[in-house]
Order: C-alpha cells, then structure tokens, then sequence
C-alpha cells in the first residue's frame, strides 16, 4: 500500500511543480537546490543490451527532449543566479538534460 500511495504522490508532484517569479528569486538568492529529472526521452525502457558507458545502448532523449533540455537550459542562464554545480547521475539522458 505504501508503494502505491508513493507512486502516485510521484506522479502529483511534477505536474504540480512550475516555476514562478518568486521561485526564480529565491534560486538568485542562493542556498537552495534544484532537483530535476531527465527531459523527454526516446521510449520507456532501457534496451536489454544496456550499458552504462555506451549511450548508443541506453534510452536517449528524443529531438523533443533535446529542445526541452536546451531550453531548460536557457530559463536558468535567464532567470537564475550562477549555478555553483551540477550533479548528474551517469545515464546519457541525464548527462545531456544537465
């Protein structure tokens, strides 16, 4: 019961999340993290012949993802103080949103 009453928070939640005028003041004002998921992708699932150092293996972002994560990229360079760092996990897609 926990694992669904988890899932379905996680399926609330992004669509809930949106940035506002207030939101991008608080990131200029510093000290806060941003957490973010990969940008749109090719398919659902990674191919069975995965491998994590070979992106031609994994699940990509699609040319809508690549747009989506260009202009994620551009909001930020726009409306939000420098970024100290990037974390990203391994996979290619979340390599290439970030």
């Amino acid at each position: 019961m926990l694992r669904l009453v988890l899932a379905l928070f996680l399926l609330v939640v992004p669509s809930l999340a949106h940035a506002t005028d207030a939101g991008w003041a608080l990131l200029r004002d510093g000290g806060h993290v941003v957490l973010l998921r990969h940008a749109f992708v090719t398919g659902a699932t990674d191919p069975a012949n995965f491998d994590i150092g070979n992106c031609a293996t994994q699940l990509n972002l699609s040319e809508r993802g690549k747009q989506q994560a260009s202009r994620i990229g551009a909001l930020f360079a726009a409306r939000a103080a420098p970024i100290d760092h990037v974390l990203s996990s391994r996979y290619c897609r979340c390599l290439d949103t970030a």
